[in-house]
C-alpha cells in the first residue's frame, strides 16, 4: 500500500485535455479521458485561423485577415480559455470530492495554466505536485511519464 499514489496527471492544449492516471510509483500512466472544448480548440488554433486567412469568400474577394491576438479575436480567445479551464477544474473537482486522486500534475502552456491556478479550489490546489509550464500534448504515455 505504501506505492500507491493515484495521481492524475492533466495535459492542457488549447482546447483539449488529457487526463491520465498513475497508480503506483512505478506504473505506466494510462488515458483516463480525453474531451475537447470544440470553440475554445477552433480560436487557439493558428493553423486553422492560418486556413481561414488563406481561403477566398464566394464572390472571389480574398477575406480579410483575422488578426491572431487582436480586438474580438483576442477577446474571445481568452473567454473560451477561462471556460476551458473552469470546466476542466470542474471535472477535476468531481474526482477530487469522489476520492479518485490523491495527487495531481498538471502540464500547459503558460496563459491557460494561470487560468487553471485562478480556477482550482484551495483544495485542488493543495493536491497540486509538479506544475509545467509548456505544451506537453502529443507526448505518447511513456514519453509524458519521463518528462514529468
Amino acid at each position: 500500500e505504501l506505492n500507491v499514489i493515484e495521481k492524475w496527471i492533466v495535459v492542457v492544449d488549447g482546447g483539449r485535455c488529457q487526463v491520465y492516471e498513475q497508480k503506483f510509483v512505478e506504473s505506466a500512466y494510462f488515458e483516463k479521458f480525453d474531451w475537447v472544448h470544440p470553440d475554445t480548440l477552433a480560436l487557439v488554433d493558428d493553423e486553422l485561423i492560418d486556413r481561414v486567412n488563406a481561403e477566398h469568400d464566394y464572390s472571389g474577394q480574398e477575406r480579410r485577415n483575422i488578426p491572431r491576438e487582436s480586438g474580438a479575436l483576442a477577446v474571445t480567445r481568452e473567454y473560451e480559455g477561462e471556460l476551458l479551464a473552469r470546466e476542466i477544474c470542474e471535472q477535476l473537482e468531481a474526482g477530487r470530492t469522489e476520492g479518485a486522486f490523491r495527487y495531481l500534475a498538471v502540464a500547459a502552456p503558460a496563459s491557460l495554466l494561470a487560468k487553471l491556478r485562478r480556477e482550482m479550489s484551495d483544495e485542488l490546489e493543495s493536491m497540486v505536485v509538479a506544475e509545467v509550464n509548456k505544451n506537453l500534448a502529443g507526448l505518447k504515455p511513456v514519453e509524458l511519464q519521463a518528462y514529468i
